[in-house]
């Protein structure tokens, strides 16, 4: 007979519950369990003590669940199957594909306590967060987690579960392995190197690159979480399909684009891998999948049928991610998706839902088995990332009434409506009305207002109705139809608002390229000439102390940023501190970059003329001293022109 140690709910003290591993294991703790039960059962008073401490009878002989259920309340579990179940959900998330962060150590502690912050607001969705993923939390209602001690640790903890990590230490390390997008040696690199030469067809450069670096062939190569091979196969699809995903168009025709990869495959490059995770879905925010990426990526061998190693399907996968029906359909033609409520949902698959929706519009059995997990696929075609709200009928809805949306599935929408749920269901935080009109689905925004979304209704702050936000959306973007559209919907008035448009309002140049236009000045001037041209204004962006803005733009162009400092040499390096100050007027051709580069920005309803639209307004002629410097580096005005006209 086992002995009896309390089932009741955890401590709500945070001090009585032991921090888990940096690097917890599932097996692990099932072997401590078993080498625990053997201390039990030959008496160590150590071992019968931390039994005891838990209300654990000494009288009756020790089973294995009673060690079992000593170590999961030890680290503030309310039994052994809650520890399975976070451990097991632990390590899906650690095996899915991880988002780089730049942030460094001290915003991410500013996250941290903002998680605290939040909560002591009284945020649902945030304390459903908390349950999710502090032990002794877990599985508590929000309700409960928002009376509960917070300690920092717990938001620690909290934060570095959303980023996939298993623990605090590992959100750390994540952030001091995430590539980021730096000066001049940044560029320099040779991954970097090596994926210029990808995306602009330079088969000789990599050849030289690869010899001098074999260890680019691995399976991350060293650029972020793509290995060469991927970024090959991307530029390739790219130029195939005529998608592509800003700011990076394709710069090489189909045909270069596939010796290229067929190249890196002779090499030994594993390009079934690389298809298989870019099945998966952008991981890019706000984009969505076209059907014909797809068919390329099945075309060159991607499989279908593929798990990655956090076990969610490819199919799946796909259903949350793409955020295109028509893509997703073409998946699914060649797989046979898993049997799962709010799979059938994104599948528009009406004919099934009589297998979770009964005739009382109440939900089956099987409508709770298989539920998503979110965070391991990564963001939404929507870009959001949401936590479940909680474990009741209406959060079973809500997933499947989210993936339908996703997909565009009206028809399996109207279902689940027809079950009560409210269509301006907001216990995640923002209503689908709000994402819908963010991400300009408006296909969307008009079925949900056609079927009750209130487009007034604020539920987390003023302003922050459907309403305000397509008034501010068409006040602060270039006219556009779409947007017209959805305040119309929203009950507003495109006509009136049009006059209080913020196109009156003239751009002020960023305080950055008010510095360049110094440096340009102070370059004119040793190289003796009576006036500042567009070259030296080049110069001066990128002789500021962050030229990482400059640098980005002009990389996505083509620009060999090696090359780009040798050709500039002094130019770049001599401080002409006395010069600084200097003043030299604007040559003809200065004045005329300067307009274009402030007309770019009213055209684009932007309040600031930052270098981006500066370099714009340089690279808009084929010839001249710009022109001459983007061709000494490797690329092309008219490259440089395609990748900032789409950015």
């Amino acid at each position: 007979m086992s002995s009896s140690i309390p089932h009741g709910p955890a401590p709500d003290s945070a001090a009585g519950a032991r921090p888990l591993p940096s690097k917890p294991s599932l097996e692990y703790e099932r072997k401590q369990a078993k080498k625990f039960l053997a201390a039990l059962q030959s008496g160590e008073p150590g071992a019968v003590a931390r039994a005891s401490s838990l209300g654990l009878a000494s009288g009756a002989p020790f089973q294995l669940a009673d060690a079992q259920l000593v170590i999961a309340r030890e680290y503030g579990f309310r039994s052994w199957p809650r520890l399975v179940d976070y451990f097991n959900t632990l390590d899906r998330h650690v095996q899915s594909e991880r988002e780089p962060t730049s942030s460094p150590p001290e915003h991410l502690e500013r996250q941290a306590q903002s998680l605290i912050v939040q909560l002591r607001s009284g945020s649902r969705p945030v304390a459903a967060t908390f349950a999710r993923y502090v032990p002794r939390l877990f599985g508590s209602t929000p309700e409960d987690v928002l009376t509960a001690e917070i300690t920092i640790d717990d938001a620690r903890l909290t934060l570095a579960r959303q980023h996939l990590c298993a623990s605090w230490e590992d959100l750390l390390e994540l952030s001091a392995n995430s590539p980021r997008m730096g000066g001049w040696e940044h560029y320099e690199a040779p991954h970097v190197r090596a994926s210029r030469a990808i995306r602009i067809g330079d088969l000789a450069e990599l050849s030289a690159l690869i010899d001098e670096h074999p260890e680019l062939l691995g399976d991350h190569g060293g650029v972020g979480r793509s290995s060469l091979i991927r970024l090959a196969l991307a530029t390739e699809k790219h130029a195939v399909t005529g998608v592509s995903t800003p700011p990076r168009p394709s710069l090489v025709n189909a045909a270069d684009a596939r010796k290229l990869t067929d190249w890196l495959i002779a090499r030994g490059a594993d390009a079934s891998s690389a298809l298989n995770q870019m099945l998966l879905g952008h991981t890019h925010r706000m984009v969505e999948t076209e059907p014909a990426e797809v068919e390329f990526l099945l075309a060159r061998g991607g499989n279908p049928d593929w798990r990655p190693a956090n076990g969610i399907s490819v199919i799946e996968h796909a259903l949350y991610r793409y955020g295109s029906g028509d893509a997703v359909d073409v998946l699914a033609s060649r797989c046979t998706p898993p049997q799962a409520f709010w799979v059938a949902a994104g599948l528009g698959d009406t004919r099934s839902l009589t297998r979770y929706i009964d005739r009382a519009g109440r939900l089956t059995p099987a409508a709770r088995q298989a539920r998503p997990d979110f965070r391991a696929m990564g963001r939404a075609a929507f870009g959001m990332n949401p936590e479940p709200p909680d474990d009741s009928d209406v959060g079973v809805l809500w997933e499947a009434f989210l993936v339908a949306a996703l997909n565009g599935r009206f028809a399996v929408m109207d279902r689940i409506l027809e079950t009560g749920f409210p269509v301006d269901y907001h216990a995640v935080g923002w209503t689908l009305l709000l994402y819908a009109l963010t991400r300009r689905r408006i296909a969307l925004v008009e079925y949900l207002i056609s079927r009750g979304a209130d487009p007034r209704g604020e539920y987390f702050g003023p302003s922050s109705s459907a309403r305000s936000v397509a008034e501010m959306s068409f006040k602060g973007f270039p006219p556009n139809a779409d947007l017209a559209r959805a305040l119309k919907l929203c009950g507003g008035d495109p006509t009136t608002t049009k006059s209080e448009r913020h196109e009156a309002r003239e751009p002020t140049i960023h305080g950055q390229l008010a510095t360049s236009l110094k440096d340009a000045a102070a370059d004119a001037r040793r190289l003796g000439q009576s006036a500042v041209e567009p070259h030296n204004i080049l110069v001066g962006l990128l002789r500021t102390e962050r030229p990482e803005l400059s640098l980005t733009y002009l990389w996505v162009g083509g620009v060999d940023i090696a090359r780009l400092r040798r050709h500039l040499g002094e130019r770049l390096t001599n401080s002409g501190a006395a010069d600084t100050n200097a003043e030299l007027p604007l040559s003809i051709e200065a004045r005329n970059a300067m307009t274009a580069a402030v007309d770019r920005a009213r055209k684009r309803y932007e309040q600031i003329v930052d270098p981006s639209a500066m370099l714009a307004a340089l690279a808009t002629g084929d010839e001249g001293g710009v022109a001459d410097i983007l061709r000494a580096a490797g690329s092309t005005p008219a490259r440089m022109r395609e990748v900032l006209d789409r950015g």
